[in-house]
Parts: C-alpha cells; structure tokens; sequence
C-alpha cells in the first residue's frame, strides 16, 4: 500500500510515511479525505504539506491511482466517509454514568421544591378546617408523663389526622368543628397537628393571661391604675413645683405634670445619660 503511494519517494522519506500511517488516526484522516475529496495535512517533517487530492469540481472527484490501493477490498467511498465522520464526532470523557447525582443534576439557580413533611396532608395551606371523629387523651412519652388531650380529624381534604389540644381544659367532643394548623408535639406518638383556639367549635382557655394570642384569649378590658386611682400631693412636692415656676398651689390643688400628657411607649424627652465626649483638637 506504501508502496504505491511513495514508489518514487527517498528511503528516509518512505521511512517516516511508513511510521506515520502505521498510527490509527492517521489512516483515519486519509479515508476521510479520500471520501469528502478534502485535502488531508498531517504534520510531516518531510520538507512540506502532505499532498492533497481533490479536483476542480465535486463531481469529478476520485481516487487518484496511487492512492487506490489504500481502500481495503469491499470498502466504497461511503463507508469511508462513514469511518472519517465517526472519528470526527467520537469524543473521550472519563465521566462514570452510574455515579451519584448523575441524571439528578439542575441549574443552580433553581429553586428546589421543599416543604414540611410533618403537616404535608394541609397539602400546602397554614391550617385547614376538619371535624373531630375522637377525642382522647394519650400517655406522654418518657421521660415525661401525663395525659395528653388529643384528637382525630378529618380535614377538608379527606385527610384523617391526629391533631393535639393545646390548654388547660377543653370542650371538644365527636362532630366538633376545629380548624387544624401545623405543630408538632414530641411527647405526644405521631402527633404533627395542632387544634387552634378560638376557632369554630374550640373555646379559648379560661382564666389566660399570658401567651394569649396562643390560646385564642382576647385582651381584657381592664382599666389602669393610673386611671383607678387618684395621685396625691404634699408639701414637699408643693415646695419643689414652687422652686422650678415660681407658683405657689394650695393643699386642695393638684400639681401639673412636667408633661402634659401619658406616653405608653415612647416618650417624648430624650435623656442623655452620659456626658457628651470632648472633640480632640
């Protein structure tokens, strides 16, 4: 096959063709150029450019007669262009397909689906409405002890949950309306749901004072002290008004405030408690 190819070529140049087209990708890239008619330059020191066999027009491309013999007995010019186009497109990746995270790979800047997997069955809503089917209590579990006040509901979905009763006292019972919201209770087996009071059929706590949004208890209608009692005055703050005005009150009258009027929570002088600092020069 050389022999056809570099008949006339020098010894030391038929050498350096022979060890160059022994190598796979070398006679890879001559097929391809036979079949396409595209000019095939290996890097050969051999003084110039590899020759190049193509014509003036597509149509009149062929084998020249020193490169016939290159085509294997029962290869045509197609399957040559198959071979040269499959070695072009053919890459090498070291990438394991069975590795982890493979086919579960996203853009970064999408954002993950999450939501909790304990009040899943709100199926996405705060709280859903149900009706109570029973109402028990269950032991707490250890280290704690006691019964806990829990319950089954149906929620609007369908879902049958185990919801707990928050408080002291309840007035719950089968058919009862609550509305359900998320809230899990450790001591208390599978319980992933709380009752909310206030709502529906739920009463609030009695007797609540503290933490009442919790419980569903309204604030009380209580009048302050300082609108309970009457303040009272004597000398000494009779003789201290006298020293700061100048007006002298009577035992009956009562003392002006330094402020006229009752700040809850902002008042309306600020305090410098500490001195302000000197200005280095």
């Amino acid at each position: 096959m050389l022999g056809l190819l570099l008949g006339r070529a020098a010894p030391p140049l038929a050498r350096q063709a022979q060890t160059l087209l022994a190598q796979p990708t070398a006679q890879t890239a001559c097929l391809a150029s036979l079949a396409t008619g595209r000019p095939c330059r290996l890097p050969l020191q051999l003084g110039g450019p590899w020759p190049s066999f193509r014509s003036s027009r597509p149509a009149e491309r062929s084998l020249p007669p020193a490169m016939s013999g290159l085509l294997p007995a029962g290869l045509n010019r197609g399957d040559a262009c198959a071979i040269g186009q499959a070695g072009s497109a053919r890459h090498f990746s070291t990438r394991n397909l069975r590795g982890r995270l493979f086919y579960k790979r996203r853009p970064k800047m999408v954002p993950t689906w999450k939501f909790n997997q304990r009040s899943k069955w709100l199926e996405g809503a705060g709280n859903r409405k149900g009706v109570c089917t029973k109402v028990f209590v269950a032991n707490a579990r250890k280290p704690n002890s006691g019964l806990r006040k829990v319950c089954y509901v149906r929620l609007s979905n369908g879902r049958v949950v185990k919801a707990y009763i928050p408080g002291i006292g309840h007035n719950l019972q089968v058919h009862s309306v609550v509305m359900v919201r998320g809230g899990r209770h450790a001591d208390v087996i599978g319980c992933n749901y709380t009752c909310m009071r206030g709502q529906y059929d739920l009463l609030p706590v009695k007797n609540r004072k503290k933490a009442r949004s919790k419980y569903g208890v309204t604030r009380p209608n209580i009048e302050p002290k300082r609108k309970r009692f009457q303040s009272l005055t004597t000398a000494v703050d009779r003789r201290l008004h006298f020293y700061r005005t100048g007006d002298e009150i009577g035992s009956d009258e009562a003392i002006p405030k330094r402020v006229a009027y009752t700040v809850r929570n902002n008042a309306p002088i600020t305090y410098r408690h500490s001195k302000p600092k000197k200005k280095s020069k």
